[in-house]
């Protein structure tokens, strides 16, 4: 099918053309929509040519939760929100950050492409060198102050989880997402003299937690997450040991 290929330069034809720059990457329109597969398999939806503004839809095993509480995300329609598939969409007025949608779609691919084609990446596609390095323990102190104490505590409390350092934002800088076997327990960010704590809960997990009688503050919190398929994304600022137990008793009922 031919279709009209976006303005040079205009955010879809820079999100179209990083797409395409992966091993292996083809565009095909089914159904009318432009989509970017390798081997046959999706891994972006660009929207229907004719249609205004900018769409794009990617999947997301290990941002998904964090992506989820941008404005202008939500999950995948037809199901696909189910497995870790996210929408952002734009209208022809907004300035969508073209940084972060093209690592989401770095990610898609890496999730969607076989092993042996991601074993050849590097930070994009072709050609491309991974950005930045995770905080050291020096920086990190530096960059928490007090609440340097209480990250350890934190980090030291969880020994036996896997820890995976992660740029889904260039505004906020690295995430720290531990992770026992497959399932995301915490992402930790940090920030200017504290970090953000985010505890996915399932809606088992919220409806005890809310039922349980943990702080008001910690209610109030879990009511204010916004419900999507993976659960509710609770945030917990920490600065010290109050804090602190806050994210460990979220923990405890996400474990249970």
């Amino acid at each position: 099918m031919t279709a009209r290929r976006p303005t040079p330069r205009s955010p879809d034809a820079v999100l179209r053309a990083h797409a395409l720059s992966y091993p292996e990457a083809s565009e095909d329109f089914p159904w009318g929509e432009r989509v970017v597969k390798v081997r046959g398999k999706v891994f972006a939806f660009l929207g229907r040519p004719e249609e205004g503004g900018l769409g794009l839809s990617v999947k997301l095993p290990g941002s998904a939760t964090l992506a989820l509480d941008l404005p202008f995300a939500s999950p995948t329609g037809y199901g696909l929100g189910k497995s870790g598939w996210v929408t952002a969409r734009f209208s022809p007025r907004e300035k969508p950050p073209i940084g972060l949608l093209k690592r989401w779609i770095d990610e898609s691919y890496r999730a969607v492409a076989p092993k042996t084609l991601v074993a050849g990446l590097t930070g994009g596609g072709r050609g491309a060198k991974g950005k930045g390095q995770p905080p050291t323990d020096a920086e990190l102190k530096r960059r928490l102050g007090a609440a340097h104490a209480a990250y350890r505590a934190l980090l030291a409390s969880l020994p036996r989880l896997e820890r995976e350092w992660k740029l889904y934002s260039k505004k906020a800088g690295f995430t720290l997402r531990l992770k026992e076997g497959e399932r995301t327990l915490l992402y930790v960010q940090p920030q200017d003299g504290d970090f953000r704590a985010v505890v996915v809960l399932g809606e088992r997990a919220a409806k005890a937690a809310l039922a349980s009688r943990l702080p008001s503050r910690l209610h109030e919190a879990i009511e204010a997450a916004r419900p999507y398929v993976e659960g509710r994304s609770v945030s917990v600022t920490v600065r010290g040991a109050p804090d602190l137990r806050d994210v460990r008793s979220l923990l405890s009922f996400k474990r249970a």
